[in-house]
């Protein structure tokens, strides 16, 4: 919507390269009354959090109007493939593939025969300094992560052509602040995977991971990614997995993610060596498993055997892991920052903050106070036993299934975007 106006507004295989049908102008034959649909993301096999909202997003689409291609900024490169029956189109040049997006667009329109909107999910503000401009409908799936929304984000969010979604509450109130009108669709959870019995083929989590069922497992399920800011936190939320466990010697803790600080992160075994963690207490993720990309009934069958799930970042545009491990039936310790309160609601634990300025973005992250969250793994520890918090995280999950997000906020989303694409 932008800017108020006074209107009343599975498996991929590679195919054959098609390259020679993306040309300029528009396409001979297409139906003017139909809209075609680019969703911009991870690829949907990948297991990330934007790859698989983007395959239940796109799945949903198919099926409730057939046409959609997806564009890849992750996940694909050097030629056109498919999955799921949908064209996927492989990255660009540039980090974020933005500088394919508008022959992408072009190309979904002569191979579909329909005006195409595009779709983006992921952080807007890589959009900025290319010229998308002749795209006529871009809804912009926007995290915000920070208070206010950073200066680059409201700037494309107020676009003519731009729809901003916001994926949070919180999102939602940082564009209104700024006088900027949007639609809102939160991230979605499969429940039928993500649930409180969910094994690893039939296995108990636990026993698959050698830790000793009468044991208190805390799980952080966070990507290794960045240094400044350290947006998870990871120096925090160790230490203070460092001090616990020195007072539990029944706590284990596991952690979902890449360890040596490859794809562009920190170095987590010596920074939980310095936040004093036992190592004959501390489990990781096979690292192999990992980057290969462990199928996500895998993932729902560890996430199950958690007690507690530790996710305190400085700032969330979602936090699909906290959404997933409710699903499962397990409690999350968050920080009182962002979108992160509204996914454990009752059920969890919120956890102090303290401004962080992040001069990158020109806005304010939170730090999560260490202090508070030993706190809050002391309360979890003691009321572990209580199965009431794990009924209501699952009943709270319930809300954010595919297919409810999709029919209650993503059918009025695509309604208004055909709406804009016939005005256009």
């Amino acid at each position: 919507m932008g800017k108020k106006r006074n209107n009343n507004a599975g498996s991929h295989s590679r195919s054959g390269s098609r390259t020679s049908r993306l040309v300029s102008g528009t396409a001979a034959g297409r139906s003017s009354s139909a809209t075609g649909y680019l969703i911009h993301s991870n690829a949907p096999w990948t297991g990330t959090g934007y790859g698989v909202q983007t395959a239940a997003l796109a799945q949903a689409i198919k099926r409730e109007k057939e046409t959609v291609t997806l564009s890849v900024n992750y996940g694909l490169q050097g030629g056109i493939s498919s999955w799921e029956g949908i064209e996927v189109l492989p990255c660009g040049f540039t980090p974020y593939s933005a500088d394919v997006l508008s022959a992408h667009t072009k190309y979904a329109e002569e191979t579909t025969k329909k005006r195409t909107a595009l779709i983006t999910l992921f952080d807007c503000w890589v959009f900025k300094s290319h010229k998308i401009d002749d795209v006529p409908v871009i809804a912009s799936w926007v995290p915000i992560d920070h208070t206010p929304a950073p200066p680059d984000v409201l700037d494309w969010c107020q676009r003519d052509n731009v729809l901003p979604i916001a994926m949070s509450r919180f999102g939602e109130q940082m564009l209104h602040n700024a006088d900027i009108d949007s639609m809102y669709a939160p991230h979605g959870v499969d429940t039928s995977v993500f649930k409180p019995d969910a094994t690893i083929g039939g296995a108990p989590g636990r026993s698959v991971l050698n830790i000793p069922e009468d044991a208190f497992l805390v799980g952080i399920v966070a990507a290794n990614k960045g240094t400044t800011p350290l947006r998870k936190a990871w120096g925090e939320n160790l230490l203070a997995m460092g001090q616990f466990m020195q007072q539990r010697d029944d706590v284990f803790l596991y952690i979902h993610s890449e360890k040596r600080g490859a794809q562009g992160g920190i170095d987590l075994v010596k920074l939980a060596h310095a936040c004093g963690i036992p190592e004959d207490r501390l489990v990781w993720v096979d690292q192999w498993a990992y980057y290969a990309g462990l199928p996500q009934n895998v993932l729902a069958g560890i996430i199950a055997s958690f007690d507690v799930h530790l996710m305190c970042s400085r700032g969330e545009g979602f936090g699909v892991p906290v959404l997933e491990a409710a699903a499962c039936g397990v409690p999350s310790i968050v920080s009182a920052f962002t979108a992160q309160p509204e996914l454990v609601a009752d059920h969890g634990w919120v956890t102090a903050v303290q401004p962080d300025w992040d001069a990158s973005q020109s806005a304010w992250f939170a730090t999560p106070l260490i202090h508070a969250i030993v706190e809050n793994l002391q309360d979890a520890y003691l009321t572990s036993v209580n199965p009431e918090r794990r009924v209501a995280a699952r009943s709270h999950a319930e809300f954010y299934e595919h297919s409810v997000v999709f029919d209650r906020y993503w059918k009025p989303i695509l309604t208004e975007i055909d709406k804009r694409m016939g005005e256009a």
